[in-house]
């Protein structure tokens, strides 16, 4: 890989671009922050950051916030050449002329995921870029017109590395030290020193030149240090700990010299005779950047800014965490994030996303994702696979472990009322009340689920659905005490999303997309009206509406799930894992991007929904005791979808007596009892999202 050596050229003011967006869009909220830079540039007051998985960012601050502006996969490298700034992703190079408010691919150059850009320099008027193939074996490009357009080329010199100082061109390159006059069309050489060594990064600082070298004769990398302009070399100080990477860059206005090592940040003011250790002891470093008024550092924890030379480093990251969970906790917002850059963590946030808090959660996990999130009054509960479940009542400071208990990874949570439901990685689903002590809810399950995931949990009444990872959809009459598979109607059994919502299941399988149950998982129809893209991963409802996260984007229901529409507008095109509303907005955890939010009013909602008192059904059997027959009545406010059975003391079913819609008004079934066993029944009715039972006592 090409060291992280940005060349500006013609740096100039350019416009705001990051204005307030216009009503009826999504915002990004300012985080949660910590995703990790590949790359800087410079133009003017703007600094720009490339990130791996997230594209491009900008800040008009020093580094100390950031926006997205552009999302692209795989940036490894930015240049500005004027006003026009340059990346390199795995699609090819774009370039852009408006401070990266818009973005053209460049022409002329072959681009492929497998054959990705990985480097860029600017050497006298051309612009060079260095393509890698896989399986070995690359190609050159270079651009006279600021990289709109690329011809086929070789590097100058075969290739090395280049530093401009005052129209000289330098280059370090396997046979020596090279100078140009001419803009690159004539060479010198002008030292041997480095002869078959590799300069791994080139710098001036006034009239001083440093590099970074790796050579065969010694054991790793060595700075070295020239006051002749290349002529001779000479060995610096050694660093206080580990070994030279790259120099960052050298300010001349502070005489600061600043190189990256495998071990840290350090800092020189005397050409590197002394060194002051500027931290990052434990954090490898992909990047960093010398302001007028600040030092950034990009590592694998996240992006860091100091405005003291490096004596202290606040968290800067970039808006470009993976969200997979979200839950809230009245009126505050709870995140966790994917496994990779930084690990994975849960944040906090007290004013719908305007900023957030990491909590310790990482301390506690080894860097899985935070599968799932769950919140009860004043409790925060998320998984952690070393400890299994975590619990903190203190938003997020602190957290205890409530133990594994032998049981496999937590994979989804639901907490109703009092009770709290968990499905594992291990085909189990559980019940507590204490988030300590489980018990098993596998009857009828684990016949079917051999090696599952149960992914997802959701109810209605006492009607429980479970989602598996390949086993379709079970159901449950009674809680959770007994399972019975429900998968009429599905074309796939790779489940991983479901929402209740009034009498309705909804559930998103892959690949087939979204089904409905308006029978309590009876049967399942299909329901992807208007969805572009199949792959689903989270619902959220807010009345009769209903809102999807999917591979593309975020759509919306407003029917109870039988059509859908694009609910995208501002929002980067991004995978959305986690979908949440609070306080009238809602929130999207996005793949890349962190958290990004929109009002409900935008679709016009005026407000959340809230769940009005219902007026009891005061379902009754009479006569109860009975010896042979009872009749169970009751009454329905309005016309819907009823379910009527009997179950034993067990919770098995033993007699169906009614499935269908029904009007409004009063209603009774019987019941005979002949053939039964004498003992305690229970009649169990749902309609219309709701269920009650009573009791029944059958005596000879």
């Amino acid at each position: 890989m090409f060291p992280k050596r940005l060349l500006a050229i013609g740096l100039f003011a350019a416009v705001l671009i990051h204005g307030g967006l216009a009503r009826g869009q999504w915002v990004q909220t300012n985080g949660p922050c910590g995703g990790d830079a590949s790359c800087f540039a410079m133009m003017g007051t703007y600094i720009f950051a490339g990130a791996y998985d997230a594209g491009v960012f900008c800040s008009t601050d020093s580094g100390s916030s950031w926006k997205t502006i552009k999302n692209f996969s795989g940036v490894d490298c930015l240049v500005v050449l004027g006003s026009t700034i340059v990346t390199a992703t795995y699609d090819g190079l774009y370039f852009s002329t408006d401070s990266g408010a818009h973005w053209t691919q460049s022409t002329n150059i072959w681009s492929s995921v497998l054959a990705p850009i990985v480097g860029m320099v600017s050497v006298g008027r051309k612009l060079y870029a260095t393509q890698h193939f896989d399986g070995g074996g690359t190609a050159n490009y270079s651009s006279l017109d600021s990289g709109k357009s690329w011809a086929q080329d070789s590097l100058p010199l075969g290739g090395g590395v280049f530093v401009v100082r005052n129209g000289t061109i330098f280059a370090a390159v396997d046979s020596g030290i090279f100078v140009s006059y001419d803009e690159a069309k004539t060479w010198n050489m002008i030292s041997t020193k480095f002869k078959d060594s590799s300069v791994l990064s080139l710098d001036f600082l006034d009239s001083t030149l440093f590099a970074v070298v790796s050579s065969r004769s010694f054991t790793h990398e060595q700075l070295y240090v020239s006051t002749d302009k290349g002529a001779s070399w000479h060995l610096t100080t050694a660093l206080p700990r580990g070994i030279p990477r790259f120099i960052v860059e050298c300010d001349s206005l502070s005489s600061l010299l600043i190189v990256c090592g495998d071990s840290g940040l350090f800092l020189s003011t005397n050409n590197g005779d002394m060194w002051i250790d500027g931290g990052f002891a434990d954090y490898y470093i992909e990047t960093a950047a010398v302001l007028d008024n600040a030092l950034l550092a990009a590592t694998v924890n996240g992006l860091y800014r100091s405005t003291d030379s490096g004596s202290t480093w606040k968290l800067s990251g970039l808006p470009s965490t993976n969200i997979y969970s979200m839950t809230t906790q009245g009126s505050n917002l709870v995140a966790g994030s994917f496994f990779g850059f930084p690990a994975a963590n849960v944040f906090f946030s007290t004013d719908n996303g305007s900023s957030w808090t990491k909590t310790s959660y990482a301390s506690m996990s080894i860097g899985d994702p935070v599968e799932t999130l769950a919140a009860k009054g004043t409790t925060i509960f998320a998984p952690s696979d070393d400890y299994g479940l975590l619990r903190s009542t203190d938003s997020g400071k602190t957290w205890a472990s409530l133990g594994r208990n032998n049981i496999n990874s937590f994979y989804c949570l639901l907490i109703n009322d009092t009770t709290m439901f968990a499905g594992t990685d291990g085909d189990e689903i559980l019940r507590s009340t204490d988030g300590s002590n489980w018990t098993l809810l596998n009857s009828g399950l684990t016949n079917y689920a051999l090696n599952n995931n149960v992914t997802a949990l959701t109810m209605i009444g006492s009607t429980m659905i479970a989602a598996t990872s390949n086993a379709g959809i079970f159901r449950s009459p009674n809680g959770g005490s007994s399972w019975s598979i429900s998968n009429s109607g599905l074309t796939d059994t790779d489940i991983l999303a479901l929402v209740a919502i009034d009498s309705i299941f909804i559930a998103a399988t892959y690949p087939d997309g979204v089904f409905r149950s308006t029978d309590f998982g009876d049967t399942w129809t299909w329901s992807n009206d208007g969805l572009k893209n199949r792959y689903v991963y989270d619902f959220v409802m807010n009345g009769a509406n209903i809102f999807a996260g999917t591979d593309s984007g975020v759509f919306l229901s407003t029917n109870n799930g039988r059509n859908w529409i694009s609910a995208n507008t501002g929002l980067p095109g991004s995978i959305i894992h986690a979908l949440v509303i609070n306080n009238s907005n809602l929130f999207a955890g996005t793949d890349s991007f962190g958290v990004w939010r929109r009002p409900l009013s935008d679709f016009g909602i005026s407000s959340v929904a809230q769940t009005a008192p219902s007026s009891p059904m005061e379902i009754q059997s009479y006569p109860n005791p009975f010896s042979q027959s009872t009749t169970i009545t009751f009454t329905s406010e309005s016309q819907g979808y009823a379910d009527l059975h009997v179950v034993n003391l067990l919770g098995a079913e033993v007699a169906h007596l009614f499935s269908g819609e029904l009007s409004a008004g009063e209603h009774s079934f019987t019941w005979d009892a002949n053939g039964f066993a004498p003992g305690m029944y229970e009649c169990i009715l749902r309609l219309n999202g709701r269920a009650e039972r009573v009791p029944m006592i059958y005596s000879r």
